[in-house]
């Protein structure tokens, strides 16, 4: 009976050791299943943590990028700025230049008034003269030191300076309204030279005044010169 026990025994504890090593083996493979997991698992977050920090790179270039447009708008905007303030510069200094032009234009056109009245007091007692000289025909009356009297061939009309304002650049010339109109343009000689250009600016009935234009020198002009229509 104790041998039996013992054999007993014996299977038990060889039972017990295979279930010792069976679970072992088991428990073993568990854990490398784990681990093999684990390491899977570890991979992946790397690859991910890899492709994070790359996107993240990549933000970083775009924000510098950003940062650099950014600032190259910046100068533009200042740039711009700068060129604002300078035509608002240039725009008030063109406008007191204006003004200052208005001012001296206004001078002109009351001086012109001024000379209109008087052109058209000779005028009145030229014509009280020329009326008292009965024997004249009214349609060729001789008008202030006239050269030769108004005939349609423009070629052939001449006149004379009879009053200089070099201060306003322009001069009187007794050529009138069968002569000249208003915008006209006379040139002015003297022995075959030419000394200016001037504009008709204002017609009475024997009598002009005319602008000198800017190229020429009203003090070049001298009374009783020449005066041709162009």
């Amino acid at each position: 009976m104790t041998s039996r026990n013992q054999r007993i025994l014996a299977l038990a504890a060889g039972i017990v050791l295979v279930g010792f090593a069976v679970s072992e083996h088991l428990y073993r493979r568990l854990f490398e299943r784990r681990y093999e997991l684990v390491l899977q698992s570890q991979e992946q977050l790397e690859s991910h943590l890899r492709q994070v920090l790359a996107a993240n790179h990549q933000l970083l270039g775009h924000l510098v990028n950003e940062l650099h447009h950014s600032q190259k708008l910046e100068d533009t905007v200042a740039q711009k700025n700068r060129e604002l303030d300078q035509t608002f510069s240039k725009l008030s200094e063109a406008h007191q230049a204006a003004m200052s032009l208005n001012g001296r234009l206004t001078a002109m056109e009351k001086q012109m008034d001024r000379l209109q009245g008087e052109l058209a007091v000779a005028i009145d007692n030229r014509g009280a003269g020329q009326r008292a000289d009965s024997g004249r025909n009214n349609a060729a009356a001789v008008e202030l030191e006239r050269i030769v009297v108004s005939r349609s061939d423009r070629n052939d009309i001449q006149g004379r300076v009879v009053s200089i304002h070099p201060d306003w650049h322009f001069i009187v010339v007794d050529l009138g309204w069968n002569q000249v109109k208003i915008g006209d343009m006379v040139s002015v000689f003297r022995n075959d030279k030419l000394l200016a250009k001037a504009k008709v600016e204002r017609v009475q009935e024997d009598l002009a005044a005319a602008t000198v234009l800017p190229e020429w020198q009203p003090s070049e002009v001298q009374i009783n010169d020449l005066v041709k229509p162009l």
